[in-house]
């Protein structure tokens, strides 16, 4: 239900003395550690790809000797795609998520969005049940096509243009990805534009540390789904490889939704000298899907499996690749740099039928070309010592071909031109952040970053051509202050932007450049970050976001307009229940019976428009509420594994009017409430073999997530799916 004003205060009030109490409570642990989990690296190396994974239990001894830098690399995050650590916990203090490999194989996921809405902040809105195309919300931000979460793949843009077409088509399959780092607060100021909500950073798995080594991995079930990647890898002296391919196909839950996905992933790194390195990556995507559509509330009450689309297709091609060199020139000084080209296609046959005179068919190929690098110095000034300088720059060049066809089919390619336009972006960026440590505990992270933008675009069947530049500065500041060498106290505030697309920015019908300014965020952010023993962690954080200058139809024009207001509060807690038993009657169960564990997360939202005609209505698609909880994770040293786990989520609208009536063609409503409830088994048999089964929607929950006005109603959500499958290595 909507917050009333009122409890505005007493949010804010419960928030300071939620705090107050934990800060209380984490100081009286840190006397009393008696165990920790500190990150390591997988490699041996500097420069080689982290991984991020915890430590078995050390004893107190140990424990004892921890730095507060060890404890602080738990939130190291790969920094656009270079391979330099960049401590995000220290240089940009924010709210940093990361979802470990060992998250994503307690989950079994078929697709990444399973585990990535588990993470606070984040609602997804799904599009087709597979989770083939993104639809990612942060913090209250419009999740469509996830134009205001910036996801990288590797530190580099998923999107197919940064500044031009932010929507993404593409979605990472889950089988290549080691680990997921979700970023808010004052480090998105690095990524820059489309980065209003945050960053998604998508770290693909890296080579193993053993000559050769080869993993397949098959999985299997329901609706004919089907999946299968092979991973070779290997390191041999100053050579580091591999490569993967990945097939996955399906039948879909619903009629009309079949779909097959082919992927290759190839990573190549040369150390040159003790000091020098380089790395090559290259990422090849296909997909070849329907998409079954809206219903209409009758039809989703009937039979939610039902399609109205009996000839919609999606064809989708990505070809991306990068390569990264990175100097250490001397203990304090670290250079980078780097170029990358990625080609995304997009051909769509919007149909309703196999033949109608309104079917269309729109192509657009993409071409973005990008270059930069990056410079770390160590320093010392005046008393204040230990102190980090960074300065980046970056150079992209974005070209889009976008071609509409009106009445065009599968089988007879003929329809009428309506469309043919040349899209091109020029964009430069540099940024540069300093730490600043007045004190052992005290450091201030001040960062600047500026942007200039220049984009036309051609009307070929006009003959027209028109442009439109920018330049836009983002400052922000941060503070962190260490309670005690487990727990951190921080706040930030910076300012984000997002340019007008290109057929926002200059008309594709007249070719006319329109007076658009970039639309803006501003951020304000507290928390509290904790882990003041191995069995127990926790995070507090709170929000306020204005996002300004929304661009939005008027009549039928283009305008910058609307404002809204986002504030809200996420908190997370891990606790080991054997740690526990074993710290408070100094047993040793969990050495004997394993792990096991419960974590649980929320987001609590209160949006709203603050002008125009749907002003102090709660913004579409921004629950009140969102729960994760997972009940119970069992490790047990022979090799068997469970968890049971939840997904909470509060009734959300559907539109800015917060119509609560359910419209009969199911485009207008609120979205109801619901609880979906998923089951994880496994078992390693050993070193070289593994086997899992699961299942999604343990209890049948019938539920949807969106209102489509595009697709023409309600897009069902999957009902109950099984899926089990083995992992062989040697």
């Amino acid at each position: 239900m909507r917050l009333l004003n009122k409890r505005k205060g007493r949010l804010l009030a419960s928030f300071v003395l939620v705090m107050a109490g934990a800060i209380a409570s984490s100081s009286i642990f840190a006397e009393e550690i008696s165990e920790k989990k500190v990150a390591e690296e997988i490699s041996k190396k500097e420069e080689r790809e982290e991984k991020i994974k915890v430590l078995e239990e050390t004893d107190q001894k140990e424990a004892d000797k921890k730095t507060e830098e060890e404890i602080k690399d738990l939130e190291e995050v790969v920094v656009a795609g270079k391979e330099i650590k960049e401590p995000v916990y220290k240089s940009f203090p924010g709210t940093v998520n990361v979802i470990s490999n060992e998250d994503i194989k307690k989950a079994n996921p078929t697709d990444i969005t399973e585990v990535l809405r588990t993470v606070p902040g984040v609602n997804y809105s799904d599009e087709d049940g597979r989770g083939l195309r993104p639809n990612i919300g942060i913090r209250g931000l419009d999740p469509q096509r996830s134009r205001n979460v910036l996801i990288l793949l590797d530190g580099f843009p998923v999107q197919p243009s940064m500044y031009g077409d932010p929507a993404a088509y593409f979605n990472v399959p889950v089988e290549q990805i080691d680990h997921v780092e979700v970023i808010k607060g004052g480090a998105t100021l690095l990524y820059g534009p489309g980065s209003l909500g945050g960053v998604i950073n998508y770290i693909t798995k890296g080579p193993s540390d053993k000559p050769f080594e080869i993993q397949n991995k098959e999985t299997g079930g329901s609706n004919n789904f089907f999946s299968s990647e092979t991973n070779v890898s290997g390191t041999s002296g100053k050579y580091s490889y591999k490569g993967s391919l990945l097939r996955k196909q399906g039948d879909g839950f619903r009629e009309s939704e079949e779909f097959v996905v082919n992927a290759a992933d190839t990573y190549l790194r040369r150390e040159i000298d003790n000091h020098q390195d380089l790395t090559w990556r290259t990422n090849w995507y296909h997909e070849d899907s329907e998409t079954p559509g809206g219903l209409t509330q009758a039809q989703y009450d009937k039979d939610f499996r039902q399609s109205n689309f009996s000839d919609d297709n999606f064809e989708g091609r990505r070809v991306s690749t990068n390569l990264t060199y990175h100097n250490k020139l001397d203990e304090n000084q670290n250079l980078e740099a780097y170029v990358n080209y990625n080609f995304f296609r997009r051909d769509w046959l919007i149909a309703g039928a196999a033949t109608s005179t309104t079917n269309r068919q729109n192509k657009r190929d993409f071409n973005v070309f990008g270059f930069g690098g990056k410079y770390h110095r160590d320093y010392d000034l005046f008393w204040m010592e230990g102190n980090r300088f960074t300065f980046g720059n970056e150079y992209y060049f974005d070209k889009e071909d976008d071609i509409l066809e009106i009445g065009k089919t599968r089988t007879a390619h003929t329809g009428t031109r309506t469309g043919d336009n040349d899209l091109t972006t020029f964009a430069y960026a540099f940024y540069g952040v300093t730490d600043l440590h007045f004190t052992e505990r005290l450091t201030f992270s001040p960062i600047l970053r500026a942007d200039s933008i220049r984009s036309s675009l051609e009307n070929n069947l006009l003959s027209k051509e028109d442009h439109f530049t920018d330049m836009v500065w983002s400052p922000g500041i941060g503070v962190d202050y260490a309670v005690n060498p487990t727990s951190h106290l921080y706040a930030s505030y910076h300012e984000s932007f997002q340019p007008a697309e290109f057929k926002e920015a200059v008309s594709v019908t007249t070719g006319t450049a329109r007076d658009l300014e970039p639309q803006r965020g501003r951020h304000y952010e507290i928390g509290y970050k904790s882990q003041p023993a191995g069995w127990f962690s926790y995070d507090l954080a709170a929000f306020l976001f204005y996002f300004d200058n929304e661009i939005i139809t008027q009549g039928s024009t283009l305008t910058n307009g609307r404002s809204t207001r986002h504030a809200g509060m996420e908190g997370a807690a891990s606790l080991g229940l054997l740690g526990l038993v074993d710290r408070i009657w100094g047993l040793s169960l969990s050495k004997t019976f394993g792990d096991v564990s419960t974590n649980f997360n929320f987001t609590l939202l209160d949006t709203n428009f603050q002008t125009g005609p749907n002003k102090d209505n709660e913004l579409p698609y921004a629950p009140n509420w969102h729960v994760n909880w997972s009940v119970v994770n069992y490790k047990h040293p022979k090799g068997f594994s469970a968890s049971l786990s939840s997904e909470w989520v509060d009734e959300q609208f559907s539109d800015a009017a917060n119509s609560r009536v359910q419209s009969a063609n199911g485009l207008t409503g609120p979205i109801p409430s619901y609880n979906v409830w998923n089951m994880n088994l496994g078992y390693k048999f050993n070193d070289h073999f593994d086997a899992f089964f699961a299942v999604k929607n343990l209890f049948d929950e019938k539920y949807f997530t969106r209102r489509d006005t595009f697709f023409g109603g309600i897009t069902p959500s999957p009902d109950q799916q099984v899926f089990g499958g083995v992992t062989i290595k040697f």
